[in-house]
């Protein structure tokens, strides 16, 4: 949804016939919708199962997904995409849930990682498609079609799989009921939100970025986002590797320094041909960055627990939900889609310094019983 939405805006506008600007904040229905699920998700595993709450919410995935090529009106475009993201958000958090309790140390930070190279594998699959088909004049919610058709396998595998099976007991006496919550976890969260607040910008504005300032064509923009996670793809292929063998915050470090550097050139690229180019560093700069931030939080808990993942999900998603009308105000206050780009390299900035003012916090020791619910 995410990695097609931005070359899928015109597209939708057109056949709505609304502004661009109008489908831009439909867009936050989703991001929204996600915020909420991961909110509900504090309270959701304590009532039902991880198995129930994901094959529950695939099913309404596809259902929403389907939909959206019979939408017809602006209204029913928004409420799809808060369906959608409220049970792709309860379905995520219940994932990595599930990987805290198979996986521990090392292992738990690579499965954790692994994530954002599915996710961005399907990024660069889904961008050059939504390419294709709008090339082709298809509907703007065929590419949404085609992701309902994916989502069937994972109900069938989730009827077929234990969920219980080979999960990690407590140590003898370790009360694992309380949820702790450091200062430094809680400030990894605010920089995971500016990141997230950046990354979005990035990835609704990006291409009309490309077409207003350089004249580029729809084709040459769907290129910038397929080479975007295509780098991405590649870059958390590597870091799957890497952070298999070295501690995950230095692969953090290096992803946000790289994403900052690589944005504050785009934002200052003289010809389409640079800006291509760039396409490929800001894709590697947040290939694993996202599960590396929630791995990274993780080690900074003696255990955590559904209600920390869900944290961490939550502070993303509300830098996710607020990226799309944030950076269109700044759009339409300075008439200059450039200004989408100008915003998301002054959240970077926060990023680095919220990083390294959670890094000094996590050093400080602080007695648990104040941190704990």
């Amino acid at each position: 949804m995410v990695s097609t939405f931005g070359l899928l805006m015109p597209g939708a506008a057109s056949a709505l016939g609304v502004e661009l600007t109008h489908i831009a904040n439909a867009f936050t229905a989703f991001t929204v919708a996600v915020l909420v699920g991961y909110g509900a998700s504090f309270y959701i595993f304590d009532l039902i199962s991880i198995r129930s709450a994901i094959l529950s919410m695939y099913v309404l995935c596809a259902g929403s997904l389907a939909l959206f090529v019979f939408s017809g009106s602006l209204v029913t475009l928004t409420i799809l995409f808060g369906i959608f993201g409220f049970c792709v958000s309860v379905a995520v958090c219940g994932a990595n849930s599930l990987i805290t309790r198979l996986w521990q140390g090392q292992a738990q930070q690579t499965v954790i990682v692994t994530q954002d190279a599915m996710f961005n594998g399907g990024g660069y699959l889904f961008a050059a498609l939504a390419t294709s088909l709008v090339s082709a004049n298809m509907h703007f919610g065929s590419t949404w079609l085609i992701t309902a058709a994916m989502v069937v396998p994972m109900i069938i595998l989730s009827l077929f799989t234990d969920y219980e099976k080979d999960q990690i007991e407590p140590e003898p006496g370790e009360d694992r009921s309380k949820t702790l919550w450091p200062a430094g976890f809680v400030m990894m969260g605010i920089s995971l939100l500016l990141f997230m607040l950046a990354k979005i910008t990035i990835l609704v504005w990006g291409p009309q970025h490309l077409i207003e300032t350089f004249q580029a064509s729809t084709e040459a923009a769907g290129e910038f986002m397929s080479n975007l996670f295509l780098a991405a793809f590649l870059g958390s292929l590597a870091g799957i590797y890497l952070v298999s063998r070295m501690n995950v915050k230095y692969l953090v470090y290096f992803f946000v320094t790289l994403s900052l550097v690589s944005i504050f050139l785009l934002a200052n690229a003289a010809s389409f041909e640079s800006a291509y180019w760039l396409s490929y560093a800001y894709g590697l700069s947040v290939s694993a960055t996202f599960n590396g931030y929630v791995a990274f939080s993780l080690t900074l808990l003696p255990y955590s627990t559904h209600r920390n993942i869900a944290y961490m999900l939550i502070m993303s998603s509300i830098g996710s939900s607020i990226a799309p009308p944030v950076s269109t105000w700044a759009v339409s206050y300075t008439n200059e889609i450039s200004s989408a780009l100008t915003f998301a390299l002054v959240c970077l900035m926060g990023v680095v310094l919220s990083l390294v003012i959670g890094h000094v916090m996590s050093r400080t020791p602080t007695p648990s019983p104040s941190y704990s619910e």
